[in-house]
């Protein structure tokens, strides 16, 4: 196939599922972004005057789980809706407002309670608890290609993955005590703290569920075969990859405490990997990769904090900020045998996924830098995992003379440590027809 046509055919691909947006879902979540190194299914061509890939590949990539429990700052499993703060302060949410408002006027009702807020463990505290639940459906089609004059080949890959995520069962358990001052608290704010919320800032504190699409992902991955002729080691295959995300994705909804966005929150970001693989005898192979994402700046109305005090889950007051992205990293080691019966491979693979911390730019002159950064939302999190995968390649049973070659993949996810992250177990599979 020459260069022109190549070039053609990949144009095509995009253009007939461009008119299509997906979601990506980046939350402090450890399910796996749709382009995962660990979803990837083994090379297969046919050989003949010389190796002819497959030029197709099409496939549905499925991820479940769900978890009441999540890894706060210092690193203990807590409750769910824990993982930036053991409590919510209501106390703290009036600090800061503005003059005359009625945020001020009821900071004014509770000044004594206020004063002492941030040395009580329970005044006008809340416990939350709650349950997250994610279902991620991905299509991916992708296309293999190789240049004459240019080393190793190329595929391009375009990902539309379809998200339904929860946040439900959602308690916010007041932890006020009944004294002369917890009555008063009680009284004009926390017997009717949903109300109260929803009246002085338009925030709803209930639950929280979505099914969407989102951020449209493109891949272009280039590898090269280095054959080695050692006792042990067959082959060394060197990849790369570079991709984009483009910002079609639904937002965080600013008026929904427990909102998470479908996709990198409005912002463009471009993944960039390098990999390394190692081909021994007896069948058996291992590697590693690095992940790096970068994301451009993006501005938008968010809650903002106005008290150092507050807590994440209760901010009443609402500005435009320009978000700078920490950067992502993602480090996944693996260990295979593949093809060890006719078909069957098994892999277990080690996965450490960080994402840094953010800064915000505030454009508005009633909130302060300094104390908009302090928030626990725009802190460093992260999350391990080991995945364990069996997969079965249908090559030898469908035979050289079937247009479709079949490739099916089953995988369990077991979190095992994070930082202000909801890491949950999760199991999954993947489909694939190469053509």
């Amino acid at each position: 196939m020459s260069f022109y046509k190549k070039i053609k055919a990949a144009f095509l691909l995009v253009l007939g599922l461009g008119n299509v947006s997906v979601i990506f879902a980046y939350a402090p979540v450890n399910f796996n972004k749709p382009f995962d190194v660990n979803y990837r299914t083994n090379l297969w061509f046919v050989r003949g005057e010389k190796d002819n890939f497959k030029k197709f590949k099409v496939g549905d990539i499925v991820e479940y789980g769900s978890t009441k429990r999540s890894y706060n700052s210092a690193g203990d499993k807590v409750d769910l809706l824990s993982f930036y703060h053991d409590t919510q302060s209501s106390l703290a949410m009036a600090r800061g407002a503005r003059a005359g408002s009625d945020i001020d006027l009821l900071a004014q009702d509770l000044v004594d309670p206020i004063i002492h807020a941030s040395d009580s463990r329970v005044l006008g505290r809340f416990k939350i608890d709650g349950e997250y639940e994610e279902l991620a459906y991905t299509f991916l089609t992708q296309y293999n290609f190789a240049f004459e004059t240019v080393p190793g080949k190329f595929d391009f890959s375009i990902y539309l993955p379809i998200r339904d995520m929860k946040i439900k069962d959602v308690r916010w358990t007041d932890q006020t005590a009944d004294d002369a001052a917890g009555r008063l608290v009680k009284d004009l704010l926390t017997n009717d703290i949903h109300n109260n919320v929803a009246i002085l800032g338009g925030l709803d504190l209930g639950g929280w569920s979505k099914i969407g699409l989102g951020d449209v992902a493109l891949m272009l991955r280039w590898y090269h075969d280095f054959e080695q002729y050692k006792r042990n080691l067959k082959n060394v295959r060197v990849t790369g990859r570079v991709g984009l995300t483009l910002p079609t994705g639904r937002k965080k909804n600013e008026d929904k405490a427990l909102s998470l966005p479908f996709g990198n929150d409005g912002a463009v970001s471009i993944p960039f990997t390098v990999g390394l693989d190692l081909f021994f005898k007896w069948k058996l192979k291992g590697g590693l990769e690095l992940e790096i994402i970068k994301f451009l700046d993006e501005t938008k109305v968010r809650r903002l904090k106005t008290d150092a005090n507050q807590t994440d889950f209760l901010l009443l007051h609402k500005g435009d900020a320009r978000k700078s992205f920490g950067n992502s990293w993602k480090f996944n080691l693996y260990a295979e045998a593949e093809h060890f019966f006719r078909g069957l491979s098994a892999r277990i693979a080690y996965q450490y996924g960080k994402h840094d911390d953010d800064h915000l730019h505030v454009q508005d002159h009633n909130f302060n830098n300094e104390t908009v950064n302090t928030a626990q939302t725009l802190q460093e999190w992260n999350y391990h995992n080991f995945i364990f995968q069996l997969s079965y390649d249908f090559f030898k049973e469908t035979g050289e003379s079937c247009l479709l070659k079949p490739q099916l993949s089953l995988f369990y996810k077991l979190p095992v440590m994070g930082r202000r992250c909801i890491t949950a177990h999760t199991i999954g599979g993947q489909l694939t027809f190469n053509f």
